[in-house]
């Protein structure tokens, strides 16, 4: 189980602690003792219940209880798989409980708040002047966020913690703590605190800025929370860490992953060490049970290729790099209530490193890649038709390129909502040499042509390939990174569309690149929560050709990654998935690791 308390402000602070086992669960087990009462499922307003199942974003949560002063504390006991119990007010006691052991504690001097519940949250408002706690649930594990909205805010936080027999703590060199049980060890079942850290508004991240101290004797602890915002511009997120989920069967890289809904990924295909070409496996991620499970598998093996969740929630996987190391034209579709692929329509051209973009109408949009031994960059295009399974012929683009990035823009301005950016790439030709030229074009799905006026052409250097590209969600895309003619490049563009609608140059480059160059990163969009409109880039290759942990943040606010590193990665990783899970979540899986090869390893982050 693993407690990580964390930080922040919105003119102020968040400080989230992580309740986790520290091993894979199906979920939080039974609660810690039986407990009569109602349901509560997704009912907002004060708890008024005692509550033994709740209902989070990805389904109900067993193990959750709410007691009175009066109740006692249970004690853990062997068939309590991880359980958390709440007080009705803010003042009253928590508990946490596993097989081996059982955690009380209380806020000291905390008000007493009424809990109220929304979904997937416990809310206590103003346990302190200008201080809300909130705590999240889901089936592996409950976070805590102190929202710091003003000055008034106090900076330190004494937890009074009660510990069952046998249970020891002390603090560990790199600031956390270790709880350990004498004699009742459960494997994998280890429980901590980890050190808190902050990272501010501009991205910069400090190892100062939060603290613990403890204060033990057996049986009890009392645990200080020091927070210090000194030389940090708010708001400030202290402690956003990743956590590695239970391993998928198959070790992938330069394969695909797409969120299912209902808290599910699919990685889909890829590269693996262990077998000479590409897989056809295929598994589902499920944060209810932070476990993969094998789906069905493709029919064709195939890595890069490209999957688009349809509008019916169906799958489409098209193309990549076959058995014999080719690119091929074959097309499958998942369908999730089965688990089942099956072919459907073929493209005219055999492809790979192309690009696959859902269009507002339902239909896909695939553009460029390469096919051919040796590789020969493309310039055709083609839509498929979700309602027919056939594809269709469009113009072709300006250039042909592969490794180049396609994004649909959201602007309602002056008609471009709904057209495709296309940016970057490189040409193969079919002497065998290559290229990266300077491009720049908008697909238009009203007239299925593609149009580069003056105003859309790029700065000359933006010429790049194998980089990453994401919208912002606030009629802005953003292009980081990726390969120049001279090596890998840390700097990174916006794509204004408002301005583009007003047929004015849309480009804008930052003065302050990010910190490290990289390509073949992931990227996602943080919609929601404290960080809406951020974007993560994640892991990579660097300039020696090794992969990297380190994550980059963006913040569209300051329009300023600066010093922007993120909590990195326990794997380094390049050639994976990254796919945020509707929940505040973000999942990573697979890709190549420069010292281990394809990665089984999954992680996990979790944002405030």
């Amino acid at each position: 189980m693993t407690t990580t308390p964390s930080v922040t402000r919105v003119v102020a602070i968040l400080v989230l602690v992580h309740f986790t086992i520290g091993s894979p669960l199906s979920a939080f087990g039974r609660p810690a003792a039986p407990r009569s009462g109602t349901e509560i499922a997704e009912r907002p307003g004060h708890a008024t219940a005692r509550e033994t199942v709740f209902d989070t974003v990805d389904g109900p949560v067993s193990g959750v209880g709410f007691r009175t002063p009066s109740d006692p504390v249970a004690s853990s006991n062997d068939d309590t798989a991880f359980g958390i119990v709440f007080p009705y007010t803010a003042d009253g006691t928590y508990a946490v409980c596993s097989r081996a052991a059982t955690i009380a504690y209380t806020l000291r001097g905390a008000r007493a708040s009424t809990a109220e519940i929304t979904r997937g949250k416990v809310a206590y408002r103003e346990v302190f002047p200008g201080v809300d706690s909130v705590h999240r649930l889901d089936p592996t594990r409950s976070e805590e966020f102190l929202v710091l909205r003003n000055q008034e805010a106090p900076t330190e936080y004494d937890y009074d913690l009660h510990l069952s027999e046998g249970v020891s703590v002390e603090q560990r060199g790199d600031g956390g703590l270790r709880f350990d049980v004498e004699g009742r060890e459960v494997e994998g079942e280890s429980l901590s605190i980890e050190a808190p850290y902050a990272v501010d508004a501009d991205g910069r991240r400090s190892t100062t800025a939060a603290r613990y101290e403890i204060d033990a004797v057996p049986g009890r602890a009392t645990l200080r929370l020091i927070v210090d915002t000194t030389g940090l511009r708010m708001p400030l997120v202290v402690d956003p860490s990743w956590v590695l989920t239970a391993n998928m069967a198959t070790s992938r890289d330069a394969h695909e992953a797409v969120w299912l809904g209902g808290g599910k990924a699919l990685a889909i295909g890829g590269q693996t060490d262990s077998t000479p070409s590409p897989t056809r496996t295929c598994e589902i991620y499920a944060s209810s049970t932070n476990a993969w499970t094998a789906t069905g598998s493709l029919k064709a093996g195939r890595a890069f290729h490209r999957a688009v969740v349809l509008g019916n929630g169906k799958v489409l996987v098209t193309g990549g790099l076959g058995t014999t190391g080719t690119a091929i034209a074959s097309c499958e579709i998942y369908t999730p209530s089965t688990g089942t692929w099956a072919y459907t329509g073929s493209m005219a051209a055999a492809r790979a490193e192309h690009t696959a973009t859902l269009l507002a109408d339902g239909r896909v949009l695939v553009a460029g890649g390469y096919n051919g031994t040796p590789r020969v960059s493309l310039t055709r295009c083609e839509v498929y038709d979700p309602t027919n399974g056939s594809w269709s012929l469009v113009g072709d683009m300006p250039a042909a390129v592969a490794g180049h990035t396609a994004t649909r823009m959201v602007s309602s301005y002056q008609n471009v909502n709904g057209r495709v950016l296309v940016t970057g790439g490189i040409t193969y030709t079919a002497a065998g040499g290559s290229f990266i030229p300077l491009v720049a074009s908008e697909f238009n799905p009203a007239t299925n042509a593609w149009a580069t006026p003056a105003y859309l052409t790029p700065p000359a250097d933006m010429a790049r390939y194998n980089h990453s590209a994401t919208q912002l969600g606030i009629q802005q895309i953003l292009v980081a990174c990726g390969r120049t003619s001279t090596g890998l490049s840390n700097t990174y563009y916006l794509f204004d569309e408002v301005e583009y609608g007003n047929l004015r140059n849309p480009w804008r480059l930052n003065s302050h690149p990010f910190y490290l160059p990289r390509e073949r990163a992931a990227i996602v969009t943080i919609s929601g929560g404290t960080l809406n409109s951020y974007a993560l880039v994640i892991g990579g290759f660097d300039a020696a050709g090794n992969a990297v942990s380190d994550v980059a943040l963006y913040n569209w606010a300051t329009n300023n990654p600066g010093l922007s590193q993120w909590t990195a990665m326990q794997k380094s990783r390049g050639r994976h998935a990254a796919v945020t899970l509707g929940n505040g979540r973000i999942l990573v899986c697979g890709g190549y690791n420069s010292t281990n090869g394809s990665l089984k390893a999954g992680e996990l982050m979790t944002i405030p």
